[in-house]
């Protein structure tokens, strides 16, 4: 799981909870909202 420490539960990638992930999806989630502007990848 992903924790949003401002809603103070599981975070939202999207419109999905970050619950339930497996430890490769949640690095990579971890790795996209750690990211600086320059390194996320275009829309």
């Amino acid at each position: 799981m992903v924790y949003d420490r401002e809603r103070k539960g599981p975070a939202l990638i999207g419109t999905a909870w970050a619950a339930g992930l497996t430890k490769e999806q949640a690095e990579q989630a971890l790795r996209s909202l750690t990211a600086s502007p320059a390194d996320k990848p275009p829309l």
